[in-house]
């Protein structure tokens, strides 16, 4: 079983009076947090907030608080205040294993947990002997000697007789046996006349007179024509003097394509985010630390519970200056945007242009754009099954990254990425090689400190 951490951790949960919010409040307890009181966000101000003075605010979110909570942002991002977002209809929907494993998540959030498994789910002691392959049983003499393909190519054949074939097959071939008629041999021809046919062919090549000679002087020959000149040349129109004023104009009016824009120029890359459990608060921080037209798209794939992206994209709107969008299929992918991707989704190169496309193939991506200039990031909760294509060939020229281990929920990518020798650093790190890489004379973006809110 997981041990604890920290010690409890003082939590207010912010909800509306009612169901969802008990829920919440029953969870939180469960997973050993320190509930001081529920607060209803239509009746809260940031001052009541911080008075509480919590470590943690669990905010349960539903359409009718949204606009109380843009009041009470600044609350929500004190330094170092986890913040956790709770889908008010998924808390009611959860029971059972679903609803444990909520519990377990909820304490790996505020820290109260090292990892979210369930009691047991550790290394277990097995008794080798027990799983075991049986012996194989012993061979019959007899059938070693059906074959023995080494006895068969470099020794002599094995003594004894030889093994009796499993099954004999019989055919009967009495009612198709041929039948001999005396009368075909009278058909056939005599030995002299067969001896004729391979007689010399060249019996009588003596008679046979050669064809005669081509008289060529016979043959038409065009040696008597002269070069005279067409009569009808004279007809042709004289070809128009090229007008230089008008082709002049029309070079003006020319322009040159954007060798950055995608679909002109040389292909461009993108930098792809990966994550899962503690994921949104890591790219809630890569994203505030990137400065302002850092020239490749950003894609981010996080897997949510309930998959909410479209809260997701407001909120992360509001920490970046680049514009944030939730991706659908068929929309093209500019440079320097931020698009949350929805797990259906992938970009595709279709025309010189990267769209985003429904059911494609994450092994196919290094294909649709140039790995020397992109880049893969694995944050907090990223499948560690991706390490293993994100270091692949495919990639290969690709910047790599991980999050480091502080402040990071769910490290299992991280460890996997390391041991194959790749680096790892804080979500700012992180965003300060992206900008090293791609914007060498730019300022980072403002840093935000660990730990604000998740989801």
């Amino acid at each position: 079983m997981a041990e604890r951490a920290a010690p409890a951790t003082r939590v207010v949960v912010l909800a509306r009076p009612g169901p969802a919010c008990d829920r919440i409040v029953e969870g939180l307890v469960e997973a050993g947090a320190d509930v001081l009181r529920p607060v209803d966000p239509l009746a809260a101000d940031v001052r009541a907030l911080d008075a509480l003075a919590p470590e943690a605010i669990v905010v349960a979110l539903e359409p009718a608080v949204e606009d109380a909570l843009d009041a009470l942002a600044p609350a929500l991002e004190r330094p170092g205040r986890i913040v956790v977002f709770e889908e008010t209809a998924l808390v009611l929907e959860r029971s059972g294993w679903d609803a444990a494993r909520w519990v377990r998540h909820l304490a790996v959030k505020l820290r109260l947990r090292h990892d979210a498994l369930p009691p047991g789910a550790g290394a277990m002691d097995v008794d080798a002997a027990s799983i075991a392959p049986a012996p194989a049983a012993p061979r019959a003499d007899g059938a070693a000697h059906a074959f023995d393909p080494v006895a068969a190519e470099y020794g002599e054949p094995p003594d004894g007789p030889p093994a009796p074939p499993a099954f004999v097959l019989a055919l009967d071939d009495g009612p198709f046996a041929p039948v001999r008629d005396p009368d075909d041999d009278a058909n056939l021809p005599d030995a002299a006349g067969l001896a004729s046919l391979d007689a010399p062919a060249d019996a009588d090549a003596g008679s046979t007179s050669a064809p005669p000679a081509s008289d060529l002087d016979a043959l038409p020959s065009f040696r008597g024509l002269a070069a005279t000149p067409d009569a009808d040349a004279s007809l042709a129109p004289a070809k128009p003097a090229t007008d230089l004023a008008e082709l002049e104009q029309r070079i003006a009016g020319l322009s040159l394509a954007d060798a950055d824009s995608y679909g002109q120029g040389p292909q461009r890359g993108l930098v792809l985010v990966d994550g899962g459990l503690g994921g949104p608060d890591a790219v809630r921080q890569l994203l505030a630390a990137l400065p302002e037209g850092f020239p490749r798209p950003v894609l981010v794939r996080l897997r949510l519970d309930g998959g909410r992206y479209d809260r997701l994209v407001r909120q992360m709107a509001r920490v970046t200056a680049a514009p944030v969008q939730l991706a659908e299929a068929g929309m093209t992918i500019a440079p320097g945007e931020v698009y949350f991707l929805p797990p259906d989704l992938l970009p595709l190169r279709a025309g010189g242009q990267l769209r985003f496309a429904a059911d494609g193939d994450l092994a196919a991506l290094a294909r649709a754009v140039p790995p020397d200039d992109s880049a893969w990031l694995l944050l907090s909760g990223a499948d560690p099954a991706l390490v293993e294509l994100a270091t692949g060939p495919a990639w290969h020229g690709a910047l790599v990254a991980a999050q480091s281990e502080p402040g990071c929920y769910d490290p299992a990518a991280t460890h996997a990425l390391v041991a194959r020798g790749g680096r790892s650093g804080a979500p700012a790190q992180i965003a300060a090689w992206l900008v090293e890489r791609w914007m060498p004379d730019a300022a980072p973006g403002p840093a935000i400190e660990d730990g604000s809110w998740t989801l």
